[in-house]
């Protein structure tokens, strides 16, 4: 599979006439690299190596970040797509702190979900790319111009959502060939997305949100029964400015800010259980400790505010300190709803010390399932009922203030199971007692939609005793997230040759690659 990828990428011409190599190559020239280049690890593999080349002709980790979000549009329309949105967590080893950009795909109340994504990595480019933005944008238009192999990513989501896209002629349509779904393997073209990847190219991040194409993406919306407005579009702008910040022994941990709920929640999970809360001495009870954590910080949610109403970083009030302890007070009233939200995402470094953590989701498969026609792009669905307009997306960068290093980069998909795995897999890394690939690998512990707890097969025995001990009946299958991650436990330091003990790993549960780039 990835030997086919990077010979069909080869026919992409991502980027044409590099002059001669250099073993300093002068930032923002497009130019191979020598050595090391980054680390990328994406839930679909095509978006890897779209990664892997920017990161090759030296290119940034913004620069791949921008890249692999608009083919992620592409090559994994199921979750991520022109019309939806999404988070990133971009850390500078020279800024030495977490920028958070924003743009989740909220609700307008009515129904309607302004198309974000592009815009939304039009700011996060402007925070650090180097590349010209022309080049950040070609690799995902050509994809869709000229057609990629479904990955075994895109063709297991066809498959589970079979019956929502017979509901829907014109989306399965795009995704079908004589009347049979797609299966891996096979060429997906989307002319219509091309033609809005071109626009986006030479007009900016912008384009979708201006003009004759807002007008009609209104029109196209209303027409498919969904109450979005021109004016709605034209006067979206994302967030973009300090992430949450969370201490993590000696280093910082950054998530990001409302309107992304994941981040307040892994927050509120990593405060309650390793500050207000042993989890170190908690033994066998940390199964225990973990699922009423979790619980509580659910049924806190169900009072939050909305993203607007709060001042300063929207969501740190909520991840501090004091709010873990009373979050652990008292028996909480109401019931912890436990909400899917399928999303993709992917986290690459660069060999400058820097990196990018991003999530992206229509907010459901294939987001509303309605389709503007002519443009091909999938309308977001709203945000579920519950989540606070803030659907749970989790991108995290773990970097130490003193030495300005990066140590972890992670995207985690899953819906409200993703704030859980974050922790499951970041806590044991970073507290020296696991690698991260043992980490990744280790059975995890989820609940559920429907409100059952389950545990993946080879879950340690004395923690399944404590749960049936505090009332829980585990189920034993698999827990649907995916993590995507860097971890460099002396740092991802900027300067060629000193990266060896980094790890890059993809989730062996899904189906995406992770790659050093050397």
């Amino acid at each position: 599979m990835q030997r086919a990828l990077g010979q069909s990428f080869v026919g992409l011409a991502l980027l044409a006439g590099l002059g001669a190599c250099d073993t300093t190559p002068e930032l923002g020239k497009v130019e191979l690299v020598e050595g090391f280049a980054g680390l990328v690890a994406a839930d679909e593999p095509n978006v890897t190596v779209v990664g892997r080349e920017i990161l090759a002709n030296n290119g940034t980790a913004i620069d791949a970040a921008v890249a692999m979000g608009f083919a992620m549009s592409v090559t994994m329309p199921s979750r991520v797509g022109l019309g939806g949105g999404g988070v990133c967590i971009a850390y500078g080893s020279e800024q030495q702190n977490g920028v958070a950009v924003t743009f989740a795909p909220v609700g307008n109340g009515v129904g309607g979900v302004v198309p974000a994504l592009s815009r939304g990595l039009a700011v996060l480019h402007a925070q650090g790319g180097a590349l010209r933005w022309e080049l950040a944008v070609s690799p995902a238009e050509n994809l869709a111009r000229f057609g990629h192999p479904i990955s075994r990513a895109l063709a297991n989501d066809l498959k589970a959502a079979r019956r929502l896209l017979s509901r829907s002629p014109d989306l399965a349509a795009r995704f079908s060939r004589d009347g049979q779904l797609l299966e891996e393997g096979q060429k997906l073209v989307q002319p219509g997305i091309a033609s809005l990847l071109g626009g986006i190219r030479q007009r900016g991040g912008v384009y979708l949100h201006s003009g004759s194409v807002a007008e009609r993406l209104a029109e196209e919306a209303q027409a498919q029964g969904i109450r979005l407005g021109a004016d709605e579009i034209r006067g979206f702008v994302p967030g973009v400015g300090p992430a949450l910040r969370i201490p993590a022994g000696d280093d910082v941990l950054y998530l990001p800010p409302m309107p992304s709920g994941g981040g307040v929640l892994a927050g509120q999970l990593w405060q309650m259980l390793t500050e207000a809360r042993d989890w170190d001495g908690a033994g066998a009870e940390r199964p225990v400790l973990f699922t009423e954590a979790e619980i509580r910080a659910l049924i806190a949610r169900n009072d939050w505010p909305r993203a607007t109403e709060i001042a300063g970083v929207p969501g740190q009030e909520l991840v501090s300190e004091e709010t873990a302890e009373r979050l652990w007070e008292g028996s909480p009233s109401g019931g912890a709803v436990y909400l899917p939200v399928p999303s993709a995402g992917f986290a690459v470094g660069d060999r400058f010390g820097n990196a990018v953590a991003c999530s992206f989701t229509l907010n459901d498969f294939f987001g509303s399932g309605k389709i503007a026609r002519g443009d091909q792009l999938i309308f977001a669905a709203p945000p579920p009922q519950g989540t606070a307009n803030a659907p749970t997306l989790v991108a995290a960068v773990v970097g130490n203030e003193n030495t300005s290093k990066m140590r972890m980069a992670l995207s985690v998909a899953g819906g409200d199971l993703a704030p859980g795995t974050f922790f499951q897999v970041a806590r044991p890394t970073l507290a020296g007692g696991s690698s991260l690939e043992d980490a990744i690998d280790l059975p995890r512990l989820g609940r559920l939609p429907n409100g059952r707890l389950v545990v993946e097969p080879g879950y340690a025995t004395r923690g399944l005793e404590a749960l049936r001990a505090a009332g829980d009946n585990p189920e034993t299958m698999g827990v649907p997230s995916l993590v995507e991650a860097i971890y460099c436990p002396n740092g991802l330091r900027p300067s060629r040759g000193t990266t060896g003990d980094c790890e890059v790993i993809s989730d062996p549960r899904g189906y995406g690659l992770a790659e050093r780039v050397e």
